[in-house]
């Protein structure tokens, strides 16, 4: 019987740190090692209309290049801010060096 009971709990011990790897660490965020310096594009707010609540969100469109290549990110933020990133505005990316194309803008 107390082998039964040593047996299920690492059993539980091991799915328990398989699902923390790959909920927390094999994540494409952290992936992302390289910084680079982008352009905003554009950026535009936007009402968003929730049941009975109503929000404003800011998208804003960057361009960066990276291995020699353009590309663009895209990312929406909570609340009016257009005007703080207006375009033609230095802005960090982060970006995987393997895979360039993911990419998210740092704020």
């Amino acid at each position: 019987m107390v082998t039964y009971v040593l047996i299920f709990m690492a059993a539980v011990f091991f799915a328990t740190t398989l699902f923390l790897l790959v909920r927390f660490y094999f994540t494409d965020r952290r992936r992302m090692t390289s910084i680079t310096e982008g352009r905003v594009l554009t950026a535009a707010e936007r009402t968003v209309i929730e049941r009975d609540l109503r929000k404003i969100k800011t998208d804003i469109t960057a361009t960066y290049t990276a291995r020699g290549k353009d590309y663009q990110v895209h990312r929406t933020i909570e609340g009016s801010k257009a005007t703080h990133f207006p375009p033609g505005r230095p802005i960090n990316i982060r970006y995987n060096p393997g895979e360039p194309d993911m990419s998210e803008i740092m704020l």
